[in-house]
């Protein structure tokens, strides 16, 4: 059962970063919501000393570890990257990610999803809706 829990908070994780970036294709009003509400919203989240969907998915991976016998001697960020590799978003994230070292600037984390959404809606806005 706490598999397909860790599934669903990924998949909800993916679909939340899906709609930022991509959300302004479906319409005006969705690259407004994003750029006006969502996206700020999200930034705000991230500002608090913990991620609300992060710290589910580690409360998650630790009952993996306590209940599944495979997972005895691993990590929960171990358990948490090897079942988002099933999904291709995560696994080229974790790929992308481990091209930067962490100290420095990485593209593919939260806050560059949020900058790379904002361009992206207010490009689709701008030039695809003709409507900014």
């Amino acid at each position: 059962m706490y598999k397909s829990i860790l599934h669903l908070l990924i998949i909800i994780n993916i679909l939340i970063c899906l709609f930022i970036l991509l959300g302004g294709l479906l319409s005006p009003e969705y690259a407004k919501f994003n750029i006006y509400i969502f996206i700020p919203l999200i930034y705000l989240l991230n500002i608090l000393p913990f991620d609300i969907l992060t710290s589910c998915q580690h409360y998650i991976a630790g009952q993996c570890i306590n209940n599944y016998p495979e997972y005895k001697n691993r990590e929960i960020n171990e358990i948490i990257d090897e079942n988002s590799n099933m999904y291709i978003l995560p696994d080229l994230r974790n790929k992308i990610s481990k091209l930067y070292n962490l100290d420095t600037f990485n593209p593919v984390n939260y806050q560059g999803l949020l900058v790379l959404g904002y361009i992206l809606n207010i490009y689709i806005l701008k030039y695809k809706w003709n409507d900014f």
